[in-house]
């Protein structure tokens, strides 16, 4: 699987700015998911100097989570964004990622499914209560 990214909005609201305007320049990377390490290459991979921040997965941010000594950008994952709506200031921006999976899997997927077999839609099952 593949994350792409190519904007961050401001947490405060306004206009969106190219990822790419964070290039050759260091920001705090805020991560409280799964694989933080993931959101912080996919940000590397573009060319922004990250200073890593990662969080327990479902962490309940306080302001205090963000005094990091040093005023810069702040980026994070939309997830995280939700919970820092908040107290976010005008360096806290959200990164809306998207995940891109491989052909493989979507050709995998399609030899399961039943009327790829069979070549007729399965039956519609009712719903139970």
């Amino acid at each position: 699987m593949l994350l792409r990214a190519d904007s961050a909005v401001p947490l405060q609201g306004g206009r969106s700015l190219p990822l790419t305007s964070f290039g050759g320049h260091r920001v705090h990377a805020v991560a409280g998911i799964g694989n933080p390490k993931r959101f912080f290459e996919m940000l590397r991979g573009l060319g922004i100097g990250v200073v890593p921040h990662a969080f327990a997965d479902h962490h309940h941010y306080l302001a205090s989570d963000f005094d990091f000594g040093s005023e810069l950008p702040v980026l994070m994952t939309e997830k995280d964004a939700v919970k820092c709506a908040g107290f976010a200031n005008e360096w806290h921006y959200s990164v809306p990622v998207t995940a891109e999976l491989p052909e493989a899997f979507w050709v995998a997927l399609l030899d399961k499914l039943p009327e790829k077999r069979t070549g007729q839609p399965s039956e519609a099952r009712p719903i139970q209560k």
